[in-house]
C-alpha cells in the first residue's frame, strides 16, 4: 500500500471524487435509460475519443480535467500516479547550472538582494546543516560532492523562493558516455544538420562558431529518438554565410548535454565543405550508341546551383547481363551488356564523401519496354538530320556551253 503526501495525495483525493462522481451519473443515465436499449433493440453508438481533444488535454495538463474528458479508473489512476514518479532526469537545460567535480567543495550563491538569514532546500527536502553542509549568509558550502548531493538547489525566505540552481557533475575523462556527434550538409547552402547519440543524458543543445566571431545562439533538437537508455538527437543549424564565400576558418560546433546528475561538453571542428555530401541522384536516362551506352544523371533538387559553380561528378555500378559481376565506372559511357545499374554523386573539387547509392535500375534495351520507377530503357540514340542534296540541273551545262560559244 502507498501512503503519499503533499501534492501525490491532492491528485489521489481528486481523482477519486471524479471517479465517484462519474459512477454516480453512470447510475443516474442507466436510471433514466438514456444509453439503453432504443426503439427496434439497437444500441446507441459508443462514444469515440478525438484526437483533437487528446492533443488539447496534452497541451493543458496544468488545469483541472472534467470527468467528461478523462475516464477514471483503477487502472487510469495506477498509471497516472505512476506517470508522476517515473518522469526522471532533465527534460530541458536548467537556467543556472554549476559544475563540479567528484569530492569537490562546492560554494551555491543565492542571488538576491535580501540580507537576513535563508534556508536552503535539494530538491524537495530542506537542507539540514551538517558536516559536510554548512550555510553562511547567502551560500551553502558542501563537502565531498558526489551524485547524491546533484540536482536542483532552491533558497528560501519563509515561503517565498529566491533563487535555484543545479548541481551537476563533470567527468569527462571517467565518464564513459560512447557518444557520436556528426554533422553533414545537402548542399552547399546556409544549413547543415548534426546528429548526437547520447547514452544516460535526456537534454542536449548545440551552438557554432567560427574564429573571431560571437558564438551563434544555442539550438534545441528537432527531433530525438529513444532506444533503451541510449539517445539520438538531431539538430538543424542555420548559417550566415554566402554559399558562394571561401572558408577561411573552420567551424567550432559545441554541444552540451546534462542528465538528473551530470553535464558533458563536446567541441567538434570541421570545415563545411568537408562534410558536403550530397543527396542520391534525382534520375537517370541513358542512350545506345554502338557497343555502349551513354548514361546522362540529373543532380538531386536540393544541389546548388549553378553546376558551372557547384560541379558533381557521378559513379556508377552495374551488373554485367553475361556473368552476373558488378563492376564501377567514374565515366558515363559503360559496356552495353548489363542489366542494371545505379549511381551515386560527390563534389570533384573536395575530399568530401559520395552520395548515398540511387536503388538498382533494370536496364532494357528494347522498343517495348517503357521506363518506370524500377526500369530505364536504352534506346537508340538518333543523329542528326541529314541536309538533302540539291538536285542537279540537267540544263546547267549546257547553257553554260551556248554561254562559252557565243563568245
Amino acid at each position: 500500500m502507498w501512503v503519499k503526501t503533499g501534492p501525490e495525495l491532492s491528485v489521489v483525493a481528486f481523482l477519486s471524487t471524479e471517479s465517484t462522481r462519474r459512477r454516480e451519473r453512470r447510475a443516474e443515465t442507466a436510471r433514466r435509460g438514456i444509453n439503453g436499449p432504443r426503439a427496434g433493440g439497437r444500441r446507441a453508438a459508443p462514444r469515440l475519443w478525438s484526437r483533437s481533444r487528446s492533443r488539447s488535454r496534452t497541451r493543458s495538463r496544468s488545469r483541472s480535467v472534467s470527468s467528461t474528458e478523462m475516464p477514471c479508473g483503477p487502472c487510469e489512476f495506477v498509471f497516472l500516479l505512476l506517470g508522476l514518479h517515473l518522469t526522471c532526469g532533465q527534460a530541458s537545460f536548467p537556467e543556472h547550472m554549476v559544475l563540479a567535480k567528484v569530492d569537490d567543495t562546492v560554494h551555491l550563491s543565492c542571488r538576491t538582494n535580501f540580507q537576513d538569514s535563508l534556508s536552503w532546500k535539494h530538491k524537495e527536502s530542506d537542507v539540514v546543516p551538517s558536516g559536510f553542509r554548512m550555510i553562511q549568509g547567502k551560500e551553502l558550502i558542501l563537502e565531498g560532492v558526489d551524485i547524491p548531493l546533484t540536482g536542483q538547489y532552491s533558497c528560501w525566505r519563509g515561503g517565498q523562493k529566491l533563487d535555484q540552481m543545479d548541481l551537476l557533475l563533470t567527468e569527462e575523462d571517467e565518464f564513459d558516455n560512447e557518444e557520436q556527434l556528426s554533422c553533414s550538409a545537402q548542399t552547399y547552402n546556409c544549413t547543415f544538420t548534426c546528429s548526437w547519440s547520447l547514452t544516460g543524458f535526456t537534454a542536449a543543445r548545440l551552438t557554432y562558431q567560427r574564429d573571431g566571431e560571437t558564438s551563434a545562439p544555442w539550438v534545441s533538437p528537432r527531433s530525438k529518438t529513444s532506444n533503451s537508455e541510449r539517445r539520438t538527437f538531431e539538430f538543424t543549424l542555420s548559417l550566415s554565410d554566402s554559399p558562394f564565400a571561401e572558408e577561411s576558418a573552420p567551424l567550432v560546433v559545441t554541444g552540451e548535454a546534462v542528465s538528473s546528475s551530470h553535464y558533458l561538453r563536446r567541441v567538434h571542428q570541421f570545415y563545411l565543405r568537408d562534410i558536403v555530401q550530397p543527396d542520391p541522384p534525382q534520375f537517370v536516362q541513358c542512350e545506345k550508341m554502338g557497343n555502349v551506352i551513354d548514361v546522362t544523371v540529373h543532380p538531386a533538387d536540393t544541389w546548388a546551383q549553378p553546376l558551372s559553380y557547384f560541379p558533381l561528378i557521378h559513379q556508377i555500378e552495374f551488373e554485367l547481363r553475361n556473368d552476373g559481376k558488378t563492376h564501377q565506372s567514374n565515366d558515363t559511357k559503360i559496356p552495353k551488356e548489363i542489366s542494371k545499374l545505379r549511381v551515386r554523386s560527390r563534389d570533384p573539387l573536395v575530399p568530401s564523401p559520395w552520395s548515398q547509392w540511387t536503388p538498382w535500375k533494370n536496364v532494357k534495351q528494347n522498343k517495348q519496354w517503357r521506363s518506370d520507377g524500377d526500369t530505364i530503357v536504352c534506346r537508340k540514340r538518333k543523329g542528326p538530320k541529314k541536309t538533302p542534296k540539291r538536285p542537279k540541273n540537267k540544263h546547267h551545262k549546257s547553257h553554260l556551253g551556248k554561254k562559252h560559244r557565243m563568245y
